[in-house]
């Protein structure tokens, strides 16, 4: 008499594989796009308290004009340095200032990486909180 040895055969295994990776494959476009938004609500946060802490330096300096060097689009200087927004910045956005005057500038967080699939494009906002969406394949509504 046979006796048949415990454990799984080759084909069950082989089916167990093929449901688990269909499994995957389903699952990846949805964390993908769940982590998109993640990095999006994040530089959302850093936007606005970029344009908190902006709001203070027009106090004491009365002009946007030397937040960041020209030509535009450049890199913020000295501000929005501060710990907790250094916590907010996020290797998918790189965050420059458009524009800078007296009176008004724009700060945008522009894509990098796999963030640049995201279409939402590029996030922006000026000095009166006006949201803007930049190279958008979406609407405000739907990324602000």
């Amino acid at each position: 008499m046979k006796c048949k040895a415990p454990g799984f055969s080759f084909i069950e295994l082989i089916i167990t594989l093929f449901i688990i990776s269909v499994l995957a494959l389903l699952a990846s476009p949805t964390y993908f796009q769940h982590q998109q938004s993640a990095n999006r609500e994040q530089v959302k946060q850093l936007l606005q308290a970029c344009m908190t802490e902006l709001s203070l330096y027009h106090k004491t300096a009365h002009s946007y004009e030397h937040i960041a060097p020209q030509p535009f689009p450049s890199e913020l200087q000295g501000i929005c340095n501060t710990p907790h927004i250094q916590t907010l910045k996020h290797e998918s956005y790189q965050l420059k200032v458009a524009s800078a005057g007296v009176n008004s500038y724009q700060l945008v967080a522009q894509r990098r990486g796999k963030q640049q699939q995201d279409t939402c494009g590029d996030l922006s906002i000026d000095q009166n909180g006006k949201k803007i969406l930049l190279n958008a394949h979406a609407s405000i509504k739907e990324c602000w």
